[in-house]
């Protein structure tokens, strides 16, 4: 077949220029980037390669079959950048003759250390962790793994052998991936995941691709993308078995096993604009979600972009069109269209262009009457990369590879593709030349601390074996959020003028992002419990005092209550005694304070985080032996008690409070470091360990939690969800609970590592996770209309329409609404990624933020009622400090939210620096509070009871009470 070169400029200018017998230069050839000269080792085993990679797609394990545990001892190995696997050596047993002595030794011995292993039950155990609390197995409490996770649908070399864990690795509650891996009624299709900018699906037949943001729906309430199976990839010999095989932060690969000799698998990688299949002696089949309109190949001339459905294409040489070396269309058989080539385009029915890529020559059929199906007329082993076009204009001209950069530079990029990416952080001392920020939030941050963060994705390359690893990868193309954009080097992302299309997901436009490895730096908030003491008058304290040993007496927790409840009524607990500690510690006084408040609170404290951390109470914490993590008893009894924490959703909610009590407390009192260090520590850890990201780095000596349990290190923030199934993918509703839960972990840390150095490692993780999680509410959650702004179009990630709700209520990967579990009343919303109120908050809400959203939401609060009205006053006060005291005085303690007092709302009044001694007029501060009808006496049914009944000093309200 003669060659014919195709005039596509390189995006680099590198091309050389094309023979008559060379391929395109953005035709890339499938296999190793080393040169043949290569030399394998000498104790080469391919039997241990577990992998899909190199020029040929290598056979390993007997996947059709049920392996052996000799087999499941096979490590997974993957090949990336061109480097050689690493190689398991067995040990062969016993190769010489060994003595009846020496024999007779070692039985001796082996019996002595079994008699004394056997009667420490529970010693198997504490391998796992050394975690303080009850080890239970999931199955003891009638929800076990099996009913929760898809076992089969794991690569036999990833589940543990050593019981009672599931998997040789801490189940990662949170990943993005986790739908797939959940049993469905829907005939085994999973739930979709989301990959950004796509989604999928999968099944036994195979994979389902969308692009959701071509399905979006938007309202004043929500911005909706609908999954839609736009093209369904399988193969046409059948799958016997599929696989998770691997996965780390920002990826997760997956397999199709026919036969030993036929397979295919997919690595689905965050941010790559590709979806990529590696097939072995398969058949792929290409099915559309209604019919493909068309199929074109792509090229410059316009007469050579005409597809085979063109009316115009009377004579043979028109059905007959070639771009040899590319894609040529064969019409000539009624019966079916051929289509051979490297590089193809679809249009489907709906509208959407999908570009494809193999590495190696197909021949492609369809029916030109049905057209729902594009298979492969023979087996094929190689690479195939498929992605969407974005059309920019109603005559999309994104197809037109002379007219839009976008589609040069996805030809340009196709031969290089992620596998998986490796998430790093690195902390260090900040250069006075970059110690500057335009974030007023950042001002009491940064006090020469940062973190470098880098994500490295492992690559594999299409290109000829001339070309080095290294080269390679650097061409291969990503696409960021917009919080990544904020902080890349402008040098690593393409400007609109270089790529033209605009990829969208969920949190708005992805920008194009070219190399490997993506770097950015992350200042760490440095605030400490408090963001420094502000001075007030001596008469303002003693209101203080008085008001914290009011609410002492009646604001106490509840050992009864659930953990969520009972967490948010200890912090608050803690604070009103850190307040009190912090008045008398600073403050000159008078003998007209009151005495003993400090000590009170303290000596309450302990006494409710004693019973807490030692078990009891009713909700206690539990270690799950089999997936590795803290669960609540109530939890893993019943999937619906505590907000479904049993199978790890909300964790960082729930867990948040209880590590800042317990900060206060060790700070308060460092007796209680030694006393339950390790018993918090354990709960740290279950929300904020810095390791075990993915199968292979776990550790035997490695605490059995994952890495930061909720943490999206993509996305940037957290999820709440964990081992549910959600038709929208991962989501989370309370921004700010999710800030208090690495607020709590960063104060723990600093703590508990005082004694050592105050930028350890661990207290500056922890930083990290908090700085990551404050930026990423401020971005994804608070928005400000350009109509508030005054300027056109939208000036933050989302439609205008939406951003009229000045906050979002819920954020998921397919869709994000002005709601809450207990409905879309605005107050609720925005409340409720405002609690609790801690030093931190002052981090999250800037005052020029404020400015909008408080007046906006005074449109709806005609009625306040006093559940929410304590935080609706300290929002008003990072604007209007003066006026917020004087709403403060209708506040009454018992009626706010649970992890709210009076007390708190006057002390963050205080401390805002808006905030002024000589505005107030102290003669018309209420300090009876609610005490009156919190009395026995003030109840008729209570004559007969004394002291307070509604509610008493736990909380409960009696049954005499109006």
């Amino acid at each position: 077949m003669k060659t014919m070169s195709v005039n596509i400029e390189s995006p680099y200018n590198e091309r050389a220029a094309l023979t008559d017998n060379s391929r395109p230069q953005y035709y890339y050839v499938y296999g190793s980037v080393e040169g043949d000269d290569h030399e394998e080792p000498e104790d080469h085993d391919p039997e241990l390669e577990d992998s899909l990679f190199g020029e040929q797609l290598v056979t390993t394990d007997h996947e059709d079959e049920v392996p052996s545990r000799d087999e499941r001892d096979v490590p997974h190995v993957v090949i990336t950048n061109g480097k050689n696997p690493r190689k398991r050596k067995i040990a062969r047993c016993c190769p010489y003759r060994i003595g009846l002595v020496p024999i007779s030794l070692l039985i001796v011995t082996g019996v002595i250390l079994i008699l004394i292993v056997l009667p420490k039950e529970r010693e198997p155990m504490r391998a796992y962790g050394f975690v303080p609390y009850t080890h239970v197995d999931r199955m003891d409490y009638g929800d076990a793994v099996e009913d929760i996770i898809s076992m089969d649908l794991f690569h036999p070399t990833l589940i543990s052998e050593t019981k009672p864990r599931a998997f040789k690795f801490p189940f990662p509650t949170g990943a993005f991936w986790t739908n797939l891996i959940m049993p469905t009624e829907d005939d085994g299709l999973s739930l979709p995941i989301v990959v950004y900018p796509y989604a999928y699906k999968w099944a036994d037949y195979g994979l389902q691709l969308s692009y959701p943001a071509a399905h979006r729906t938007v309202n004043s309430t929500g911005i909706h993308d609908a999954f839609k199976p736009d093209i369904t990839i399988a193969m046409k010999e059948e799958s016997r078995n599929r696989y998770v095989t691997k996965f780390d932060p920002l990826s997760v690969t997956l397999r199709f096993v026919s036969t030993t000799e036929s397979k295919w698998e997919t690595s689905l990688v965050q941010g790559t604009p590709y979806s990529t299949i590696k097939v072995l002696s398969s058949t792929p089949v290409f099915t559309s979600l209604t019919t493909f309109k068309s199929i074109q190949c792509p090229g410059p001339d316009k007469e050579m972009f005409n597809d085979f459905t063109d009316s115009d294409a009377d004579d043979e040489g028109s059905r007959r069109r070639r771009l040899f070396g590319v894609c040529s269309i064969d019409e000539s058989d009624e019966k079916k269209t051929t289509i051979r080539g490297v590089q193809f385009i679809f249009k489907s029915a709906e509208g959407l262009s999908w570009i494809m890529f193999s590495s190696e020559p197909m021949i492609l059929e369809i029916d030109p009457e049905e057209r729902t199906t594009i298979k492969a007329s023979s087996k094929f082993t190689g690479v195939i990369r498929l992605a969407h076009i974005p059309t920019n204009s109603p005559d999309e001209k994104a197809t037109d590879s002379d007219a839009s950069t976008g589609l040069r530079r996805l030809i340009y990029h196709a031969g290089v593709y992620p596998t998986g990416c490796h998430v790093s952080w690195d902390f260090h001392s900040q250069s006075s030349s970059n110690s500057g920020s335009s974030s007023s939030s950042q001002t009491t941050a940064n006090k020469g601390r940062q973190a470098t963060v880098s994500f490295t994705f492992t690559t594999q390359t299409m290109l000829d074996t001339t070309h080095l690893p290294s080269e390679a990868a650097k061409q291969l193309l990503m696409l960021a959020l917009p919080h990544h954009v904020e902080k890349l080097p402008s040098t690593d992302l393409l400007k609109p003028k270089k790529f033209d299309l605009t990829f969208r997901c969920i949190k708005g436009k992805m920008t194009p992002v070219v190399g490997s490895t993506w770097t950015y730096t992350e200042p760490l908030l440095d605030i400490g419990l408090d963001s420094g003491f502000k001075e007030v008058d001596d008469n303002v304290h003693e209101i203080l005092l008085e008001q914290i040993d009011d609410d002492m007496g009646q604001l106490l927790p509840t050992t009864a209550e659930n953990i969520y409840g009972f967490g948010k009524q200890i912090a608050r607990l803690a604070q009103l005694t850190h307040i009190a500690k912090r008045i008398h510690k600073e403050g000159e006084h008078g003998n007209g304070f009151l005495t003993g408040v400090p000590e009170k609170g303290t000596a309450l404290l302990a006494n409710y985080l004693e019973m807490f951390l030692s078990s009891q109470v009713t909700d206690k914490l539990l270690f799950d032996s089999n997936l590795g993590g803290l669960v609540s008893s109530n939890g893993l009894q019943d999937t619906e008690e505590d907000f479904g924490n049993g199978r790890y959703n909300d964790h960082h909610f729930h867990y948040g409070y209880i590590l800042y009590a317990c900060a206060i407390m060790g700070k308060l009192d460092p007796s209680f470091l030694d006393r339950f260090g390790p018993n918090v520590d354990a709960i740290f850890y279950d929300v904020a360990h810095p390791l075990n990201g993915d199968a292979s780095e776990v550790q035997p000596i490695s605490l059995f939690f994952p890495l930061a349990r909720h943490k999206s290190w993509f996305d940037g923030h957290s999820y709440a969800t964990g081992l549910f199934p959600f038709a929208t993918g991962k989501l989370q509703e309370s921004s700010s609970e999710a800030i208090n839960c690495y607020f709590g972990a960063y104060a723990w840390s600093l703590v508990r590592h005082s004694n050592v150095h105050i930028d350890s490692d661990m207290t500056d993780f922890a930083r990290l996770l908090l700085s990551m999680e404050i930026r990423s509410a401020k971005t994804y959650w608070q928005m400000v209309p350009p109509t508030a702004l005054g300027v056109p179009g939208s000036a933050g990630v989302y439609d205008p329409e939406f951003e009229e709700q000045y906050m979002a209520g819920n954020v998921g990967m397919l869709d994000v609404t002005a709601k809450t579990w207990l409905g879309d009343d605005p107050l609720h919303v925005h409340m409720n990624n405002l609690l609790p109120l801690t030093a931190v908050t002052a981090a999250t809400f800037d005052p020029d933020y404020v400015r909008y959203q408080y007046p906006y939401l005074m449109k709806y609060c005609d009625d306040i009622e006093m559940t929410y009205k304590g935080y609706l006053v300290a929002l008003h006060a990072i604007i209007n400090a003066t006026e917020a005291w004087k709403e403060a005085q209708d506040l009454s303690s018992w009626e706010l939210e649970t992890s709210l007092s009076k007390s708190e709302v006057l002390y963050w009044i205080t401390q805002r620096p808006s905030f002024s001694n000589a505005s107030l007029d102290l003669d018309d501060f209420d300090d009876s509070d609610d005490d009156e009808s919190a009395y026995c006496e003030s109840h008729p049914k209570c004559t007969e009871v004394t002291g307070t009944c509604c509610p008493t000093k736990d909380f409960v309200y009696l049954s005499c009470c109006d």
